[in-house]
């Protein structure tokens, strides 16, 4: 019988699913010998009962796909707020709105002390800004799977958020629960724990305080912020950060993402979010309307119950059509690709699990002085240069 380690490498997705479904707990998510990515590791104690495979999003490829019901340009109406988010604040504006009602659980990635990404549920207003912002990196579901089915059989209403592998896991494991919602982001791919944490140590991660993928206040674009215990803080474009041209590029995704089941018009999840790039361009008529320097989401709702969400939050949106944010969005046509410089990116890490190789070959064949010279520019300059050429 078929079991979950069969599945070849580049199907799977590092859900967990199986692991927390297998009845004898013969079955663990490990980093994988070769680059560290999350995949199944089955023991001896295995009595072949063939849950893993019945459950794998993958093996059992998900039907219940919702083509988008009304798609959306959006920002949260709460302007000050809505720097805390990478683009347009839509699943913070939600998320609150939920909480403030009551009787309901929030789910999603956070960074925890020493870095490392997990899933988390809480329902405290205080928590909810950890999970807030972009995070380039997979984060373990662990015991997220059976900490949300517990909420749900106690009767609260639970928002789970994530990759959309994730979101179309937890629904095969709640049997897609009336009192499940899920949001999914546009997901181009996700590197792994241990690279990510060989990068941030790389600029010191026992000296850091506080690390965010997308800082705000170097306008709404990919730049990461490091905030160090003595004070000072790190700005890095994202043109100089090795980490981010890489993951941007998609040369350090885990083999399933250039597979994936959900890069595409159809999906999963009841509220799919992320970055409207190019709505300038497309839409020209809502420069008057939106500062969209602050950022700016595309949202596309899914289904009654995503609406329903959506609607009753402190959201202001504008209708525009699938071809408005296709274009600036690879994965809802097409899972992301790698050039033949991936096998060599990753090999270089995996010598000595240590960024600094990989730094050092950006340096020699992807670093560019213009790059520089870009960062120079002021923030508000660099926005109206992204407008003016389609880029925002």
């Amino acid at each position: 019988m078929m079991i979950v380690s069969d599945l070849p490498r580049k199907e799977c997705t590092g859900c967990g699913l199986c692991a927390t479904i297998c009845p004898v707990g013969a079955i663990c998510m490990e980093p994988d010998d070769e680059y560290g990515y999350l995949l199944p590791s089955v023991s001896k104690s295995c009595i072949n009962c063939g849950k893993c495979v019945k459950v794998c999003p993958n093996i059992q490829k998900d039907k219940k796909l919702h083509k988008p019901l009304k798609i959306y340009a959006a920002v949260r109406k709460d302007k000050r707020k809505l720097m805390d988010s990478s683009s347009g604040g839509i699943f913070a504006a939600v998320a609150e709105k939920c909480v403030d009602q009551g009787g309901w659980y929030i789910t999603g990635c956070k960074l925890d002390e020493q870095f490392k990404p997990v899933m988390c549920i809480t329902n405290q207003k205080d928590e909810l800004a950890k999970i807030y912002g972009s995070k380039y990196v997979q984060a373990s579901m662990g015991l997220v799977y059976t900490e949300v089915n517990s909420k749900l059989q106690q009767g609260y209403r639970v928002l789970f958020s994530g990759t959309p592998c994730q979101v179309s896991a937890m629904r095969r494991y709640t049997n897609d629960a009336s009192n499940l919602y899920t949001i999914e982001v546009i997901c181009h791919g996700v590197t792994n724990e241990k690279m990510f944490l060989s990068y941030l140590d790389m600029l010191d991660r026992t000296s850091l305080k506080k690390f965010t993928f997308r800082d705000k206040s170097q306008g709404w674009s990919y730049n990461n912020c490091m905030e160090y215990t003595n004070g000072k803080s790190l700005k890095i474009n994202h043109r100089l950060n090795s980490y981010m041209t890489y993951y941007l590029k998609g040369e350090i995704y885990r083999d399933s993402c250039y597979e994936c089941n959900y890069a595409k018009e159809l999906r999963g999840a009841d509220i799919t979010i992320g970055d409207f790039w190019g709505v300038a361009k497309k839409r020209p008529d809502l420069k008057s309307k939106i500062d969209m320097e602050k950022g700016v989401s595309c949202v596309l709702v899914n289904t009654e119950k995503g609406k329903q969400l959506f609607e009753n939050s402190l959201i202001d949106f504008w209708p525009v059509d699938y071809e408005d944010v296709k274009e600036g969005n690879g994965p809802l046509n097409c899972p992301s690709s790698h050039t033949r410089k991936r096998e060599f990116i990753l090999r270089t890490w995996k010598k000595n699990l240590d960024w600094k190789d990989v730094h050092e070959y950006w340096r020699k064949s992807d670093y560019r002085f213009t790059y520089r010279v870009w960062s120079l520019v002021p923030v508000k300059l660099q926005h109206f240069i992204r407008v003016v050429l389609g880029k925002r």
